[in-house]
């Protein structure tokens, strides 16, 4: 299931019409609203995590889905190249915060990609599976973008069963 907000009506409209002409409404759960109201009121946890907010908001949108996060979770974090000063405060959070390893990716307009590692809360006695291993920061991944669809700001992706 994926789960995406957008605050813009219109981009909202054009968001949900191509999901359906994609044949995904099953799929996806939109929610037209402001980012940190979605994220108030989501349970559970979440494999992955798309955020693409105000710059100067990224730290505090974080702080606010950490509670959604399971080891192994995923979250990407786009522009860091283009608002560099705005997200050092995120960027510093990450790398001050041993339960995550986190690399900027040079794409496009730089690509944090965190994973709330295993390795790190197993060391830490929070994992109850302490043989996982980490994604390592540094690995060089190809990542493509959709075209043609709206840029929500928030979106999650739930894969695992609750």
């Amino acid at each position: 299931m994926v789960v995406a907000t957008e605050s813009d009506a219109a981009k909202c409209a054009r968001l949900q019409a191509n999901v359906k002409a994609a044949g995904l409404s099953a799929y996806v759960d939109l929610w037209e609203g402001d980012a940190f109201e979605t994220v108030a009121q989501l349970e559970g946890s979440f494999d992955m995590v798309f955020i693409d907010v105000w710059a100067d908001t990224y730290l505090d949108l974080f702080k606010h889905i950490e509670r959604l996060l399971r080891p192994g979770s995923i979250v990407l974090a786009d522009n860091m190249y283009t608002a560099e000063d705005a997200v050092r405060p995120y960027k510093r959070y990450l790398d001050d915060d041993p339960r995550f390893s986190t690399t900027t990716l040079d794409f496009e307009s730089g690509l944090e990609f965190t994973v709330l590692s295993f390795l790190k809360l197993a060391k830490s006695r929070l994992c109850p599976q302490p043989g996982h291993v980490p994604c390592k920061p540094g690995v060089p991944l190809k990542l493509k973008t959709l075209r043609g669809l709206s840029e929500p700001h928030f979106v999650a992706v739930r894969c695992h069963r609750e």
